[in-house]
């Protein structure tokens, strides 16, 4: 999934990852229920995306 928070537009494409490479995850500060909830529905997450980008907490460089 792409998102962009500027424009608000999200691109989403499905893509080959091998096992054992390692993803970061935006949602692991989460509390269970509220990760849970999060998760369900796509549109959460690109709110919870958002708050990580305005808060300056977005990774900067991924590996």
């Amino acid at each position: 999934m792409s998102w962009c928070s500027v424009c608000r537009e999200v691109s989403q494409n499905l893509v080959f990852v091998n096992r054992d490479t390692v993803l970061w995850d935006a949602l692991a500060d989460l509390p269970g229920r509220e990760r849970e909830r999060v998760g369900l529905n796509s549109a959460k997450i690109r709110e919870r995306l958002d708050r990580l980008v305005r808060r300056g907490l977005w990774p900067q460089d991924f590996p």
